[in-house]
């Protein structure tokens, strides 16, 4: 009896040691999943379905929508709001419970397009903009001159203007100029733009976003400034809503100016954060924030990104501030297609 239980543990033994060795001995490499092939249904304007066949040992799958915070199924589809983008790309992974025999799977990509907006939506798009031959418009040809103080506290006279730049539908974009003492241009706020300059680094190409055209290839956007030390309210960029609206989403896209810089002037690798954060008021509540990382660790943001603004609720106001905790960083990025409903 002793010799046939000693006989059973050894060949247990043995099968537990062929089972997690190769015939060469060595331990069976981990199987990375197949990643998913997609495709996709548009059901409306505010639902998109988007399915793809089961992957041999995936326990779940991971999606996301955009830049948008991921999302985890168990099912073979997923169906995602696409904040009524003409278009969008939704990205899906396959994952198991046991990463270290199945790791992830390499991400499958699919772009959605020609999704129709909902029609009770207004979208603020600045192709109505007149822009003349310099390809942008600012405050500067409202300006006025005017008692102002010098940055040590001394009276001269400015030409300065703040107040309404450009107006679609109930959106109303604010701006700020000033000459400073009659010396040097200065801006704030927003101006309109349809400069695509992506090579040229530096503050005399400040009006120009790092991606070919406008969003969803569009000829004109908005560029913002956020003014860190302008004295309030003339610093922050805000676009003022006639009546409250309920924000659905927005286009972003850093600049030129602000992609070379943390590229090109910034020597760490890992680069510090630079988030763009949106803040919904209502009369002179706050009634919400969305925050959006254009830059951050190893990753500049290239090209629009839709970003998620139906949770702000109801708003009669949008403010955009950077926050970036390198001092020398500029704080500008590129703004187009806000969609709204009344």
């Amino acid at each position: 009896y002793m010799k046939n239980w000693f006989l059973g543990a050894f060949l247990l033994c043995a099968a537990v040691a062929w089972t997690a060795c190769s015939d060469d001995g060595t331990e069976n490499p981990a199987v990375q999943l197949a990643a998913p092939e997609l495709e996709y249904e548009i059901i409306g304007p505010r639902e998109v379905r988007v399915c793809w066949r089961p992957v041999e040992h995936a326990d779940a799958y991971r999606y996301s929508v955009d830049r948008r915070a991921e999302n985890t199924t168990l099912s073979c589809e997923a169906t995602i709001d696409p904040l009524g983008a003409a278009s969008c790309v939704v990205t899906v992974y396959a994952v198991s419970d046991d990463p270290s025999a199945y790791p992830d799977s390499e991400p499958s990509r699919i772009t959605v397009s020609d999704i129709p907006r909902p029609e009770e939506a207004v979208i603020v798009g600045f192709e109505s903009a007149a822009l003349g031959e310099e390809g942008f418009i600012w405050g500067k040809p409202m300006a006025v001159e005017e008692d102002d103080t010098d940055w040590q506290g001394n009276p001269i006279r400015s030409n300065r203007y703040y107040g309404s730049l450009y107006r679609e539908g109930e959106a109303d974009l604010w701006t700020f100029y000033s000459d400073s003492g009659h010396t040097f241009d200065t801006w704030n706020g927003f101006v309109v733009s349809n400069h695509t300059d992506m090579e040229t680094s530096g503050y005399l190409n400040d009006k120009s976003v790092y991606a070919g055209s406008g969003a969803e290839g569009s000829k004109q956007f908005a560029v913002g400034y956020y003014g860190a030390w302008t004295a309030e309210p003339y610093g922050i960029p805000v676009i003022k809503f006639e009546t409250a609206v309920r924000p659905l989403s927005v286009g972003i896209a850093n600049t030129t100016y602000v992609y070379r810089y943390f590229r090109d002037d910034v020597a760490e690798v890992r680069k510090p954060d630079y988030t763009l954060r949106i803040t919904g008021v209502n009369g002179s509540e706050e009634v919400g924030e969305v925050s959006w990382l254009l830059a951050g660790g190893e990753t500049i943001v290239e090209g629009w990104q839709t970003v998620d603004l139906s949770g702000l609720g109801e708003v009669t106001g949008l403010e955009f501030r950077i926050a970036c905790e390198d001092v020398n960083a500029p704080l500008y990025f590129a703004l187009d297609n806000l969609l709204y409903l009344k």
